[in-house]
């Protein structure tokens, strides 16, 4: 339940950012790396299981403060996205995969990319192996670009966004640890009294 709660609040958030049209988007444009990397439509099925990353990760993380983090890039990014829109140019694919996507996807919130910030974070917390959560991370990156969904400096962008997001608790970690104690010291010996 409380899964779908901050999965529907997520939408509202993101979805909403998209109704505010306060300028046209840029339109960015391919750096050397996007050239270079190749479109492999079959790679879509690594970029959207992300969704499959995420829920597994909430799932499984107990610690609730998980949602902080998630919170913080989703804020940070979608105010980039109303005051700075940016779009690239997709290549047409005739696939029910893609299609799906855009049904939901915003192709004016490129900068940064969200998908890539919350993949950082949901390695950061993986729970289980953690060699799992991070190449499912770094694969979930790389799909980003492969599917022209994202370029080069959109993946950049999510990155930073979200190691960002990931440093109040990182903090509060480290502030709210007990102070360790220091090692037992052997007693002073007692002054002896004075002869008499």
């Amino acid at each position: 339940m409380r899964i779908l709660a901050a999965y529907l609040l997520f939408c509202l958030v993101y979805l909403g950012a998209a109704a505010i049209d306060l300028r046209p988007p840029e339109l960015l444009q391919p750096s050397p790396v996007d050239r270079a990397v190749p479109f492999l439509p079959w790679t879509i099925a690594v970029y959207l299981s992300q969704f499959v990353f995420l829920f597994l990760m909430l799932r499984w993380q107990r610690d609730a403060r998980v949602y902080v983090p998630m919170a913080i890039a989703t804020l940070i990014s979608c105010a980039i996205f109303i005051f700075h829109p940016t779009t690239i140019a997709r290549p047409p694919v005739d696939n029910a995969a893609f299609g799906a996507l855009w049904l939901f996807d915003v192709p004016e919130h490129c900068f940064p990319s969200l998908h890539v910030s919350l993949a950082i974070i949901a390695a950061a917390y993986w729970p289980r192996a953690r060699w799992i959560g991070i190449a499912w991370a770094i694969a979930i990156a790389i799909s980003t670009m492969t599917t022209k969904q994202h370029y080069f400096v959109d993946v950049a962008g999510g990155i930073v966004v979200g190691f960002l997001a990931t440093l109040p608790l990182r903090d509060r970690r480290t502030t709210s640890s007990p102070p360790r104690a220091s090692p037992a010291q052997p007693d002073a010996p007692h002054p002896r009294a004075p002869r008499e």
